[in-house]
């Protein structure tokens, strides 16, 4: 009975030692998660470079788009407007040009080039003659013999032709003898300016037309070209800069709006307004998905630290509750072990009594047999005889009186053990409600540890207490469920001190009406003996029937006996039962402590919490 004993304690010993590893994990697992948040929040904010932010990113973008299309102007547009004014200025040069000679060629057919080719003609005919918007745009005509046939400075008018160029071209026209039109553009520089010059030579071979201008002037609209087209890159430039640092900024804000948020929740700061955050979420975009999201999560977090909060008041309820049953066990079962020993030490002064009467009874016997050798000293003996029966009137009234008291003692023993199955069942129930809030804490854990994956990196810090509440949940109920292993052994060991305590209870009974009997035998018996004076001729009939008595008196006396050895045996186990109950309340009581402590660390943690405004 002992190595059970011992077994039991050590196997509850052992999950003592676990639930007590598995409390201090959960503690330093939990220890300041606050602060540890702050701090990691703190460097992903401080982690965070300009050249890696947002608006960093797309301003630098629309930089390098501006910048891009800057070159591209540069390279393609620009030189592609400069090429084409400069490719219709000499195309209106070449038109004017053209005309005025085909005119001043059919002129000649009719009236002949000494008419026509006259100052006064072609002054008539030329003077003012120019480009409109090319101030430095001028005409004259080389005839024949290479002089001046026109030109507006009329001092050189019948002068040779000083362009050496334009000689060329007049020599040109001479030598093929007429006959045919030709045209085209020459630079030359004339008086330190260079000039562009469009020419038309007669088909006749009697004037060469020029049409000449600055160069400089021809290329002052590709100069504004280069002008406006920086003004304007410039102005594109500031544009799309400032927009390029506002738009940024504009997008960044609800994103930083959402982080702080998201940073307060990792800090278990459930209390903040998120005003901004609302605000975000009314958004129609991919910012105001962000932000709803943030909320639900939010809301979400905060029913679930709630239910956490309601759990532990009722974990930590339930465990004082259990604690507290278990004391009143214990003290039950601390004044069922002072009953028993009670019933042994009865037991043990029954027996010794027995002794005593089954030597009286041999006395009695040795007395029976002196009166039958010798009648002369029938008197001493009968007087012996009334003596002893006096003696033992007086053992069998204390054997009366013993087992009275023993019946009740074994009364009141019944009835603690059933108060003790009353708590046993009481402590049962407990447990069942310790089973169901860890049920309750286990489906807690399961959907924080699916709240926590949604989140990704921001729940990681929540998976872990959702790991160790799943933890504690398992650890609860396997407590519990060795809880309720033990009831049932006390439930059973108690059913078994019940019906023991009724055999005992019968077996008293029928040996206090043995008692009655032989104390009828014996006043019987002091009947005969004062008889004996008087009828001493049947003392022989007398001294047969103290005979027969003293062999019912031994009869009863070891039936005594045996009952008493029976008792104490009895009363042996009950005592270890007892002991064995006492070691289990006290390995209860110590998980009971340990689930109360286990209830306060998760209720001091919960408290992190922080669900309203201060």
């Amino acid at each position: 009975m002992e190595g059970i004993i011992m077994k039991k304690i050590l196997k509850m010993t052992l999950k003592e030692n676990k639930v007590k590893k598995k409390t201090e994990s959960f503690t330093k697992t939990n220890e300041n998660p606050t602060e540890k948040n702050v701090v990691e929040n703190k460097k992903q904010k401080s982690g965070i470079k300009k050249s890696r932010s947002i608006v960093t990113r797309i301003a630098s973008l629309v930089y390098i788009s501006i910048f891009a299309t800057v070159i591209l102007i540069a390279l393609l547009v620009v030189p592609y407007v400069s090429k084409t004014l400069q490719s219709n200025t000499k195309s209106t040069m070449s038109d004017v040009v053209k005309t005025l000679g085909e005119s001043f060629d059919k002129q000649i057919d009719r009236s002949g080039k000494n008419v026509v080719l006259t100052k006064v003609a072609l002054r008539n005919a030329l003077k003012g003659a120019r480009i409109e918007g090319l101030s430095t745009s001028y005409m004259y005509i080389i005839d024949s013999d290479k002089n001046y046939a026109w030109h507006p400075d009329e001092n050189k008018i019948g002068s040779k032709v000083d362009v050496p160029v334009i000689e060329g071209i007049v020599d040109k026209m001479l030598n093929k003898g007429g006959g045919s039109k030709n045209c085209g553009f020459v630079d030359y520089k004339y008086k330190g300016r260079n000039k562009t010059a469009s020419y038309l030579t007669s088909n006749t071979g009697a004037f060469t037309l020029v049409l000449c201008c600055d160069k400089s002037e021809i290329n002052a609209p590709v100069r504004k070209v280069y002008a406006r087209s920086a003004i304007a890159i410039i102005i594109v430039v500031v544009i799309m800069g400032s927009l390029a640092i506002i738009i940024p900024k504009r997008i960044a804000a609800p994103i930083k709006d959402v982080v702080f948020s998201m940073n307060r929740m990792a800090e278990l700061d459930l209390a903040h307004r998120d005003i901004n955050v609302h605000k975000v979420a009314k958004y129609n975009d991919e910012m105001g998905m962000l932000a709803r999201s943030a909320l639900v999560l939010k809301e979400e977090l905060s029913t679930m630290a709630k239910a956490l909060m309601d759990n532990s008041s009722k974990l930590d309820d339930a465990s004082v509750s259990l604690k507290d049953s278990i004391e009143k066990v214990d003290d039950t079962v601390s004044s069922i072990e002072q009953a028993v020993t009670g019933i042994a030490d009865g037991a043990g002064s029954q027996a010794s009594d027995t002794q005593s009467a089954n030597e009286s009874v041999i006395n009695i016997g040795a007395d029976i047999d002196r009166c039958t050798d010798t009648m002369n000293n029938l008197s001493e003996s009968v007087e012996k005889m009334k003596n002893m029966s006096g003696e033992t009137m007086a053992v069998l009234k204390e054997l009366v009186k013993i087992s009275e008291n023993t019946s009740d003692e074994i009364s009141v023993l019944k009835e603690e053990t059933s108060k003790t199955n009353v708590s046993a069942e009481a402590i049962r129930s407990a447990v069942e409600l310790i089973q169901s809030i860890a049920d309750q804490t286990s489906l807690l854990s399961l959907n924080a540890s699916i709240e926590a994956a949604r989140a990704g990196e921001h729940g990681k810090g929540f998976a872990v207490v959702a790991d160790e509440i799943r933890s504690l949940s398992e650890s609860s109920m396997n407590s519990a469920d060795e809880i309720e292993r033990i009831v049932s052994e006390l439930l059973e060991n108690s059913n078994v001190s019940v019906e023991r305590m009724a055999t005992v209870s019968d077996d008293v009974s029928i040996q206090i009406d043995k008692l009655g009997n032989t104390r009828k035998s014996f006043k019987g018996l002091t009947n005969e003996t004062d008889k004996v004076i008087e009828l001493t001729d049947s003392i022989s009939k007398q001294i047969n029937e103290i005979n027969n008595a003293k062999n019912n008196v031994s009869s009863v006396l070891e039936s005594l006996s045996a009952i008493a050895e029976q008792n104490a045996a009895s009363t042996e186990e009950t005592s270890a039962s007892v002991q064995e109950i006492g070691a289990s309340i006290d390995v209860i009581g110590d998980s009971a402590n340990d689930l109360q402590n286990l209830a306060a660390d998760m209720s001091d943690y919960i408290k992190k919490f922080r669900l309203y405004e201060d």
